[in-house]
């Protein structure tokens, strides 16, 4: 490509000057993201200097113990798309890492680990910025800081041993689900866990495995790429519910960034009613929500709650391919 481009007025030259120019005119649209194979690539060449104004992706040191380049190339890459779909291209992407420091007895340790290695781990990526919960004293300016950033952030969550029992672990989950944060949870019991919490479950989670004593890090590598890509969906979620605006006959209550649940589903009934819209008499209250559908207890649940909200409401849960599939 560089001896190509080197070339004066060749057409590799031409073409990519037009892609420069396309994205300085449309930066909210059109991104570019090299991918350096060599240093003589770019080094006093036309090449060079037409991709000099952009970031290239997978410029870190790939990290031990689980990092690969084809997953820092993924992971920088949506990462980069992500911020191009939300606003000017340029707003970081923040992870919230919620966890406790508290274990089970002899396990305060392996926890305190745990918390170290996600940090290191985060500090060394293109997330440069992160947010660790737990360093917030608890109050109102921690659940104003984390709804202001809801938009543009990701929860990773560390479900250790006392994590579900927590009350301000639970405070976070449940602010991140009902701001329809992405979410994924690292599931990483050292003994056992006494009770769950229904708050944690419809989310993406990894299994954390232990390697003679250690942490396994290609584990939290594949949540945070997971977490990246979670985000990715999201943008691309909102993009499509602003494009159904111009399809009213969709009759669509609610575009659900997550699948519907009790906590997400009740939050949403109050904004509803809070705001005059609350569902009347024989109406259709159709949500539509990423794939995989819900199963048909998950949905009897729902149209439980709706009922003792609505009389003779009638719930509609699809997904966006199976609203494509119905005639009409």
């Amino acid at each position: 490509m560089a001896r190509a481009v080197q070339v004066e007025s060749s057409v590799w030259e031409k073409y990519l000057q037009s892609i420069r120019k396309m994205q300085e005119n449309d930066p909210g649209t059109v991104g570019v993201f090299p991918y350096l194979l060599g240093d003589s690539t770019i080094t006093n060449t036309k090449l060079g200097r037409i991709l000099e104004p952009y970031q290239r992706i997978a410029t870190s040191p790939l990290q031990a113990d689980g990092e690969t380049d084809a997953t820092l190339r993924c992971r920088d890459l949506t990462q980069g798309i992500f911020q191009i779909l939300f606003q000017d291209g340029n707003t970081p992407l923040t992870v919230f890492i919620s966890h406790t420091n508290r274990g089970m007895p002899g396990t305060e340790e392996k926890v305190a680990e745990l918390v170290e290695i996600v940090r290191q781990i985060i500090l060394n990526t293109h997330l440069k910025e992160f947010f660790s919960v737990y360093d917030l004293q608890p109050g109102s300016y921690w659940a104003t800081e984390l709804q202001n950033r809801a938009t543009t952030s990701a929860l990773l969550a560390l479900r250790t041993d006392l994590y579900s029992s927590r009350d301000w672990c639970q405070k976070e989950m449940a602010i991140s689900k009902r701001k329809g944060m992405p979410i994924v949870i690292i599931d990483a019991l050292s003994s056992n866990e006494e009770r769950g919490s229904f708050l944690m479950d419809h989310m993406p989670r990894v299994p954390l495995r232990q390697q003679g004593g250690s942490w396994h890090k290609e584990d939290i590598f594949k949540a945070l790429n997971l977490l990246v890509d979670e985000c990715l969906k999201r943008a691309l979620w909102n993009h499509q519910k602003q494009l159904s605006q111009s399809r009213p006959d969709f009759n669509i209550s609610w575009w659900a960034p997550h699948a519907p649940e009790p906590v997400t589903f009740a939050q949403w009934l109050v904004n509803e009613k809070e705001s005059g819209n609350q569902p009347r008499g024989n109406s259709i209250v159709r949500i539509v929500h990423p794939d995989p559908p819900l199963g048909l207890e998950e949905v009897s649940v729902l149209k439980q709650m709706l009922s003792i909200s609505c009389t003779g409401c009638t719930l509609d849960i699809v997904t966006p391919r199976s609203l494509a599939t119905r005639d009409g």
